[in-house]
């Protein structure tokens, strides 16, 4: 019998029932917004609707150079960090220094130099690669100081402190040679020290003096003996406050009364009466008692200080009057300085080039940045430049009403420099008289009196303040400066002062520990950070001291503590930030670039986190291609190289551009650049030979050849400001403003 199989049943699937589950309602934000600001309202903190958001960014600082501006979004924002860097000018590595290293105790372990490089590797403690392995008893240690040759103000040879050795990469060099014996070779942009001030060596030509330590003695008293310094003085027979001094006629045998002053003295108290000093030691010597005694004279408690330490150079404008232990504070003498020595001039006779050299610079103590390399003074160069630009565009915008500043930690501010690239500061009487000076010296003709007014006049120039001196301690002013909201731009020159030397060489990829609290980079960037934040105002009378109370029912209320106002209510004015502070940095050679497609950049730029991330643009300048004259004979000029590497607030990063740059005068080609950057964005049209400008309802403008538009661009501002404002409108930035009005 056949076996009966059975069917498998498939079980009933069941479905169970989606359950949604149950949230309580959200909170109301509005609630949130009313408790925070009633709980934290009181210690300043500022929560913004998104409504309230005013906005600071559409508010630029322009630099004048079209494409550069265009590429950072219009111009640097307002109420934030940016920054400028790339390699200064720098030294070839066999390029011999006369250093000393010193123990932590004060004693001297080595005084008989090296080159830069082996400068570089005792300082940092590392044998580069194709180094011989010696001298490794002078490896770093702790407390170990080295000091370079410098010059100061003066002219005379001191020991000053090397704060860091920096590796620049290999560049292109040129070797310069003077009519006593020195030879340097360096990169075109480093500077040597002349008779009227530092100038990059492209600036520099055969014929042109430097300044060189030859060994040649100080002497400081003009007889030629040392000892102490002759200051020429002059006997009258009377002077109500002058010291006495009895005179024996050896032919007569009677002793005489004199009263002794010193010629410099004398010269301020003429001026004081608004004579002639050959007429007040006249008077001072013929004229009677109660005559004199009616004079105006310099109290005796004051000292009268030669401002160029030339003691027979009476002059008005090199008098100046200061108190006893200020003057004694101009004159005291650093126990590390070399005072033997004094810097000399020297001719040059040969500027060559020479083919890519490995490259080094020093960074020096404050405030002498200079340095003697194979006898000549030598400085780094800097990145002033385009700050200048930033400052001048600003100083045209505001006139009158500009505020500008700037911290000056290494080079010291170069106003001549600074008015070659359209920052205008006036001049002293005094400045004036040595740039007349100089001009004698170099056979130009002085100034003309129109010359003279205009440089000297503080029409349109606003107010600049120049800081120097101690890092921190003006970090803290620089704060306060920003804090106050006065300020439309300011620089400091440069981040890399704040730094330590281990916090400037590390790598940040490696050791981020250098952007902890100790830093001074970090610390100052909070309290910038703090400084930005808007500021609450009362909406009537503006006043910034607001009372704050909550109330018990949970609500809250401002109070204006001005008494003639009594303001009170809840929505405050917020003052935006709108101050533009840039800074300046130095980048060095990356060590570790890797290779093929994983190569790095060929520069870093160090420094704590804080500041890497708090930053807004980031501009990097690189050394291109030199300009010829015509006949390829002379160099006239160079290609600077931009590369914009961080962009927030509208700036577009990584965005490239080149600036063309003329040595003699110094000054930037913007009229190139507008006619380079207008034609690629199309707003000035080519057809054939021809170039066209549209202008709105009328007939386009036309010019045969691109040298006709460059007549034009120079000859007439009214066609800059139209392409100007056509390329605003291209690119999308017509919402842009210059004047916080």
């Amino acid at each position: 019998m056949a076996k009966k199989t059975t069917k498998a049943i498939k079980p009933k699937v069941v479905e169970a029932p989606i359950i949604k589950p149950v949230r309580p309602p959200r909170a109301n934000t509005e609630e949130i917004f009313e408790t925070l600001q009633a709980d934290l309202g009181k210690y300043g903190v500022v929560i913004q609707r998104g409504t309230e958001l005013a906005g600071r960014f559409d508010l630029r600082r322009p630099c004048g150079i079209p494409s550069l501006d265009l590429d950072t979004g219009g111009g640097l924002p307002a109420g934030g960090l940016s920054q400028v860097d790339g390699p200064d000018g720098c030294i070839a590595a066999d390029s011999f220094l006369r250093y000393e290293v010193w123990s932590a105790d004060g004693e001297r372990i080595n005084h008989k130099g090296g080159t830069i490089k082996h400068l570089y590797e005792r300082f940092h403690d590392r044998v580069l690669e194709g180094t011989p392995n010696q001298g490794r008893h002078l490896e770093r240690k702790d407390g170990i100081v080295f000091y370079v040759k410098s010059v100061d103000h003066e002219g005379r040879i001191i020991r000053n402190q090397v704060l860091d050795v920096v590796r620049t990469g290999y560049r292109s060099c040129y070797e310069v040679e003077t009519d006593a014996g020195q030879r340097l070779t360096s990169t075109g942009s480093h500077k040597y020290l002349t008779p009227t001030g530092f100038k990059s060596l492209a600036d520099l030509e055969v014929g042109d003096q430097v300044l060189v330590h030859n060994n040649t003695r100080n002497r400081t008293r003009v007889d030629g003996k040392k000892g102490s310094v002759y200051r020429p003085e002059t006997y009258v027979k009377y002077h109500p406050h002058l010291p006495t001094k009895i005179v024996h006629d050896a032919k007569t045998g009677n002793d005489y009364l004199y009263y002794r002053g010193n010629n410099a003295r004398l010269a301020y108290e003429a001026f004081m009466n608004d004579m002639e000093f050959s007429e007040y030691i006249e008077l001072l010597k013929r004229g009677e008692r109660e005559e004199i005694d009616k004079l105006r004279f310099l109290p005796p408690n004051i000292h009268v200080h030669h401002i160029d330490e030339d003691f027979t150079n009476n002059t008005i404008s090199n008098l100046q009057l200061v108190d006893p232990a200020e003057h004694g504070l101009i004159h005291s003498k650093d126990r590390l300085r070399d005072l033997s020595f004094i810097a000399t001039t020297a001719t040059i006779t040969s500027i060559t080039g020479v083919p890519e050299q490995e490259t080094f610079d020093i960074r020096c103590g404050h405030p002498y940045n200079n340095y003697v390399a194979e006898g000549i003074v030598v400085h780094n160069s800097g990145k002033n430049l385009l700050v200048y630009r930033y400052f001048g565009s600003v100083q045209r915008l505001y006139g009158d009403d500009t505020n500008i500043f700037m911290l000056c930690m290494e080079f010291p501010f170069d106003k001549d420099y600074a008015a070659f690239h359209g920052f205008h500061v006036p001049y002293s009487e005094y400045e004036m008289e040595v740039r007349q000076r100089a001009r004698r010296e170099e056979g130009l003709p002085p100034f003309t009196k129109e010359e003279v007014k205009e440089m000297m006049s503080t029409e349109g120039k606003g107010t600049f303040h120049l800081l120097r001196g101690a890092a921190e301690a003006n970090l803290d002013a620089v704060v306060e400066m920003i804090r106050s909201n006065a300020y439309q731009i300011g620089a400091i020159d440069s981040w890399d002062s704040m730094l330590t030397v281990p916090e400037e060489e590390a790598d940040l990829a490696d050791d981020p520990r250098i952007a902890n609290s100790s830093s001074v980079q970090t610390k100052w960037m909070k309290k910038v950070q703090g400084a930005l934040t808007p500021r609450k105002r009362c909406p009537e009378c503006w006043n910034l001291h607001l009372d704050f109370k909550k109330h018990a029912s949970g609500s809250y209320s401002y109070y204006c503590s001005n008494k003639d106002c009594g303001w009170k209510g809840k929505n405050v004015y917020l003052e935006e930030n709108e101050t533009t502070i840039i800074g300046i940095r130095q980048v060095r050679a990356n060590m570790n670039q890797g290779s093929g497609k994983f190569k790095g950049p060929e520069y870093k730029v160090g420094g704590a986190w804080a500041l890497k991330h708090g930053k807004l643009v980031d501009i990097q300048l690189r050394p291109g291609q030199r300009l010829m004259s015509g006949d390829g004979k002379v160099k006239i000029g160079k290609e600077i190289n931009y590369e914009i590497t961080k962009g927030k607030a509208g700036t577009h990063e990584g965005k490239k551009g080149t600036i063309r740059y003329f040595f003699g005068p110094p000054e930037v080609d913007v009229d190139h650049n507008f006619f380079t950057t207008a034609t690629t964005m199309g707003v000035i049209r080519q057809g054939g030979g021809t170039y066209y400008i549209d202008r709105d309802g009328e007939e386009p403008l036309k010019f045969k050849g691109q040298g006709m538009v460059l007549n034009a661009l120079a000859d007439d501002p009214n066609i800059k400001d139209m392409l100007w404002k056509k390329m605003l409108h291209q690119a999308g930035l017509h919402h842009v403003r210059y004047k916080d009005e």
